[in-house]
């Protein structure tokens, strides 16, 4: 598949999860089946991935070091924004928890949204804006998928979150330019987006 085929199922696997989330909240079923359902969508992307080009891993390499360096880099952005945020007194909209359904919210955020958001945005929409494999090529990808990432999260964070989103996004770009793979941005993924669920639970 090439770079056309990535950004087509890029777009198309945006457009259904946001269909099906839309018409999932509308409906009676329960958020654990709705997280199942999108858990399987994002293992279903991943095996397409995969398929498109067998010969190419999807998960690249990278050792524990490189993935410290990393969350010590978000951890200081995400310190940095807390500070403005405070600094400025700007509204800073949170996510409702609802504690019954927490072992679902859990699921969904931790581990349902980066699976899905890491295939699309560092895989899917990462290869279709790769130009080549030079390091300055990279930025093209690494900066095209961070400022769609922060858009995609514009309704759930408002403006106020807009650029430390897309500098989390950079840095996840950056992940996956330099291992190769989706390996280590989708672990900060899942380590950033549990952190933050366990601090609203709490």
């Amino acid at each position: 598949m090439g770079r056309a085929g990535h950004a087509f199922l890029a777009i198309f696997a945006l457009f259904f999860m946001q269909l099906f989330e839309a018409l999932a909240a509308r409906s009676n079923v329960t958020l654990s089946v709705i997280e199942l359902a999108l858990f399987g969508a994002g293992l279903g992307l991943l095996f397409l991935c995969a398929a498109a080009r067998p010969g190419e891993g999807i998960w690249g390499r990278f050792s524990f070091a490189e993935f410290t360096a990393f969350m010590l880099a978000i951890i200081a952005t995400s310190a940095i924004y807390r500070l403005a945020v405070t600094g400025l007194e700007l509204e800073s909209p949170s996510t409702p928890i609802n504690h019954a359904e927490l072992a679902a919210q859990l699921f969904g955020v931790a581990i349902v949204t980066p699976l899905k958001e890491e295939v699309i945005y560092r895989q899917l929409l990462f290869r279709s804006l790769r130009l080549s494999g030079s390091g300055r090529a990279q930025l093209v990808p690494i900066l095209g998928t961070s400022v769609l990432f922060a858009l995609s999260h514009l309704a759930y964070w408002g403006t106020a979150a807009l650029l430390h989103v897309a500098v989390i996004g950079v840095l996840l770009g950056w992940a996956r330019a330099r291992t190769g793979g989706i390996a280590l941005p989708l672990m900060m993924h899942i380590a950033v987006n549990t952190h933050a669920i366990v601090i609203w639970a709490l």
